[in-house]
């Protein structure tokens, strides 16, 4: 009877791959690398009005040239009352929080982890969510800031991070058509034209 004899296992790929090293071998490992991750590039969906249309007293539109001299890269709207609530237009993860030069705060959400799209709601009082934290549409993040006259201020930007620069996008893009009615009506109520968008992007 013929001695037995161990084979050797196959490992994946077929390559032969001996069970154990012969005595006194090194059993080298090969070094791996992870598997870069793709950009999420999905479009954002916003379904919820980050600010109630129907508040605004003023409606700075993306891309109008502000008193400083620079394009605008959000919606900015001011309302009559402080307590003016500003919620999440769509569902996501709180990456970020950072205070203001006003005193109020600017809360950054992603809807991915890997999304190259950034939602910045800016000038948020009374904050009612933390970093880390999920959220759906809908969410109450806080009230608007308040301003020196007595009013309420809040601003919506949207970046895309990549590719590189990163870009300001109108709301407008991807907010629903319905919505997107509502800020049409504000904006022709206080600035006597529906437009919405002066540009597409701006550079942040």
């Amino acid at each position: 009877m013929a001695p037995l004899v161990a084979l050797p296992v196959m490992a994946c790929g077929g390559v032969a791959s001996p069970t154990s090293p012969p005595p006194g071998a090194s059993n080298p490992t090969t070094p791996t690398n992870p598997t870069p991750t793709a950009p999420d590039t999905t479009p954002l969906q916003l379904t919820v009005a980050f600010v109630a249309p129907e508040a605004a007293l003023t409606f700075y539109v993306f891309g109008a040239t502000l008193p400083s001299g620079v394009r605008n890269p959000t919606w900015e709207i001011e309302t009559a009352s402080p307590s003016t609530q500003v919620v999440a237009a769509s569902a996501g993860t709180v990456v970020a929080l950072r205070s203001t030069s006003q005193g109020d705060s600017s809360i950054f959400v992603v809807t991915s982890e890997r999304s190259v799209y950034e939602m910045a709601y800016d000038h948020v009082s009374a904050v009612r969510v933390r970093a880390g934290q999920t959220i759906t549409a809908g969410t109450v993040l806080g009230n608007v800031g308040r301003l020196g006259n007595g009013r309420g201020r809040t601003e919506l930007q949207i970046n895309r991070k990549l590719p590189a620069p990163t870009l300001a996008f109108c709301p407008r893009a991807f907010y629903t058509a319905a919505i997107n009615e509502q800020f049409q009506a504000a904006a022709q109520r206080v600035n006597g034209s529906p437009a919405l968008c002066l540009t597409e992007t701006v550079v942040p």
